[in-house]
């Protein structure tokens, strides 16, 4: 069995003295926050190792080698969920763990989702869930929702204060 990450160590300068690192090279990642026609986001609720537990969350998933976040997004949606997003949004980019990783997440919206075929991974067990808005902020209020994924593309995409915001262009 492969590793799915590689561990780079890097040296890093403060005030004058090297420190060492080890950064956890990641090829990035995606989410898709996915409306139906009643408005209900479309959710995914797997085990996550790295939590210990299962996890809801916005479906999504690692950049694959020489794929676009926006292929990513639409392959990931599919696969985890069998709909198929016509067009995608990008409303946010952030590094969920910079201090470790490299890992750049891209969070995409979509409203426009026509029937496709789930096909998930093999080393994946996840189930669908439909949530309206208000009941996914209460699942944050409550503790269900900790994917920070899944946070940040809702406080982007629907609170008052940070919804609608511009991200950079990609590349920059």
């Amino acid at each position: 069995m492969r590793a799915m990450y590689e561990i780079r160590p890097v040296t890093v300068r403060v005030r004058g003295k090297e420190f060492a690192r080890d950064v956890v090279q990641h090829p990035g990642s995606v989410c898709v926050l996915g409306l139906t026609t009643e408005d209900r986001v479309i959710f995914v609720r797997q085990f996550r190792p790295g939590m210990g537990r299962d996890s809801l969350e916005l479906p999504g998933g690692r950049i694959r080698p020489g794929e676009s976040p926006e292929e990513a997004a639409r392959r990931e949606m599919e696969a985890e969920t069998g709909f198929r997003p016509r067009s995608l949004e990008l409303i946010g980019r952030f590094f969920p763990a910079p201090g470790y990783s490299s890992e750049e997440a891209h969070c995409f919206v979509s409203d426009q989702l026509v029937p496709g075929t789930m096909s998930y991974d093999e080393s994946e067990e996840l189930s669908v869930e439909f949530l309206s808005y208000a009941e996914a902020l209460d699942a944050v209020r409550t503790g269900e929702i900790q994917d920070a994924r899944s946070l940040i593309a809702l406080m982007l995409w629907g609170e008052p204060l940070f919804g609608r915001l511009q991200p950079a262009p990609l590349g920059e």
